[in-house]
């Protein structure tokens, strides 16, 4: 997919995830998504927007840090892109938890990035020319098996 459909750039706020939430409500309502899925892409959206606030920008609390959020449907697939210019961070190379182990002995972090990988059906990260982080997510969310 060439160009998405929809976008929308925000402040690196965590107080701005109910507006994106609000905002990617309003492009599942037009296709056929159960909620289930919805409830994945959710927290999907909920785990890389709060990490790319949380940790992308340093300890900077500035009103010029902004994420681009990128939506649109390629085929029974919605496609998803997060841009922002913080450090360099691919959370593909992150290592995950064993959730095999005992509870206990569970490190903290890294689940989210566990949940997004196995919700989503295939995700890509490229660091730009000019220094952005673009995290792209497929998730089929219609079931066009007739």
């Amino acid at each position: 997919m060439e160009s998405f459909e929809k976008e929308i750039v925000m402040p690196a706020k965590v107080s701005e995830l109910d507006k994106l939430q609000e905002w990617l409500g309003l492009i599942l309502d037009k296709v056929e998504c159960s909620s289930k899925t919805c409830s994945q892409i959710a927290v999907v959206t909920e785990e890389i927007f709060t990490n790319i606030c949380r940790h992308a920008y340093g300890n900077t609390n500035s009103d010029t840090n902004s994420i681009c959020v990128q939506a649109g449907m390629d085929g029974a697939q919605l496609v998803m892109r997060f841009e922002d210019s913080g450090a360099a961070f691919n959370p593909l190379d992150h290592v995950l938890p064993d959730i095999s182990a005992p509870f206990e002995n569970w490190k903290t972090g890294g689940l989210g990035i566990f949940f997004i990988k196995k919700w989503t059906d295939k995700i890509s990260y490229n660091r730009t020319y000019d220094n952005k982080n673009q995290l792209t997510l497929y998730k089929t969310i219609i079931n066009r098996t007739m």
